[in-house]
């Protein structure tokens, strides 16, 4: 009896973390005001608020790959390429672009969202 509660509360637990998390990616570039301060913000609050979510950051200029990987996202999202500015930022079937006060409120709320 104790191996099949034991079973249910892995099973449960498992799916109820599985369901809450994020899917987080960021492309940026060097030299980018925008990405420099989103970074900061992400290192100085953000991390430290949201422990079990990764946040990887892409930097688009380090290789070709990187740069196709922010393309296949532009495409999976439907953006306009020509509209596209840094940093992108990618939240399960929601994105940002750009980093400013009000995207930083919007991330946030990306972030809390069950």
């Amino acid at each position: 009896m104790k191996k099949i509660f034991l079973f249910c509360f892995i099973f449960l637990y498992s799916t109820i973390t599985f369901a809450k998390t994020k899917e987080v990616v960021i492309f940026t570039q060097p030299n980018c005001p925008f990405c420099a301060k989103l970074k900061e913000d992400l290192s100085l609050s953000i991390v430290a608020k949201y422990p079990s979510v990764n946040f990887p950051i892409i930097d688009i200029t380090e290789n070709k790959d990187n740069y196709k990987k922010l393309n296949e996202y532009v495409k999976k999202y439907k953006i306009n390429a020509r509209e596209v500015g840094l940093p992108m930022i990618f939240v399960n079937d929601k994105y940002l672009m750009g980093w400013s006060d009000s995207n930083k409120k919007s991330f946030l709320q990306m972030l809390d969202e069950e």
